[in-house]
């Protein structure tokens, strides 16, 4: 059997996202693949038909369209973009053979409690549709914010922290530390980016509060196409993220992604179309001397 990558669909992004799954056909398929992101209006989408015994089908030319309540939205074709661009956090075309995509901006922030539809009509015919209701966001009870965390620069001793939260329902949560920007001389470096280098980033599943225990191995910050730079402190976001019992199916068991079991969230195709709702808590680092 030949195998394939399912295409994504992401509204907006900024937490961690499983990538689509391989499928494996030996028949035609449509796969689509997203999550509908709460507090964001930029929108993408990317879709992809499989032959069977085939590479796969350019989808160019679909109609996709979003709706809540009495907004409607029209995603248009973004040119020359591969369909992984669509569910990359940093989202841009690139030069590619490859067509799919579909992006939009929608007139407001997507607000949690807010039901989504997802309609996506193939050229040849073929219709696939989905609903999520987007999830409250978390709280985070810890850490506090400006919580200050003496980490190593070079990753010889791990520091810890924990991250609780507390959220109405979520049947899965994730915890991830992003980028931060640095500090030189009680001044913020623009341009700058600190990587850091954790371990553990678990997931809480049917857990509507919990903790976990992060570990940070190292932060390494850069300053353009010079490399590391010296820094005194560095300003990084940790997020948590709730996403809806269609993604969590899909991200636990693979729901959505073989014949026989298809999400049941999104009917006309195989994939996942879900939700997700993530909240911002900034934390200060300090490298060790």
């Amino acid at each position: 059997m030949r195998r394939l990558t399912a295409a994504a669909l992401l509204l907006a992004c900024a937490a961690c996202v499983r990538e689509p799954d391989p499928l494996e056909f030996t028949e035609p398929a449509f796969s689509v693949h997203g999550v509908v992101r709460a507090g964001e209006t930029a929108v993408r989408v990317s879709l992809l038909r499989t032959l069977a015994r085939g590479a796969p089908s350019e989808t160019s030319g679909a109609e996709v369209t979003l709706s809540s309540g009495a907004t409607t939205v029209r995603l248009t074709e973004v040119p020359g973009s591969q369909p992984g661009a669509c569910y990359t956090p940093d989202f841009s075309p690139v030069e590619s053979p490859l067509r799919g995509c579909y992006a939009a901006t929608l007139p407001q922030p997507a607000a949690p409690g807010s039901r989504w539809q997802l309609t996506a009509t193939l050229p040849a015919g073929e219709k696939a549709t989905g609903s999520t209701v987007i999830p409250a966001p978390p709280a985070i009870l810890s850490p506090a914010p400006g919580t200050r965390l003496v980490v190593s620069s070079r990753g010889f001793e791990a520091a810890e922290f924990d991250v609780a939260w507390q959220t109405p329902s979520a049947p899965r949560v994730e915890i991830r530390v992003a980028e931060g920007t640095a500090f030189r001389d009680g001044a913020r470096v623009q341009g700058s980016t600190c990587m850091v280098a954790h371990r553990h980033v678990e997931a809480a599943v049917g857990q509507p509060s919990g903790s976990r225990r992060m570990y940070v191995d190292g932060v390494f910050c850069y300053h353009g196409p010079g490399g590391e730079m010296a820094w005194d402190s560095a300003v990084v976001p940790v997020l948590v993220t709730a996403f809806d019992s269609a993604y969590a199916d899909f991200a636990l068991h693979g729901r959505g992604v073989t014949r026989g079991h298809r999400s049941a969230a999104l009917q006309g195709a195989y994939g996942v179309f879900g939700s997700a709702a993530s909240t911002r808590r900034e934390i200060i680092v300090i490298p060790r001397r």
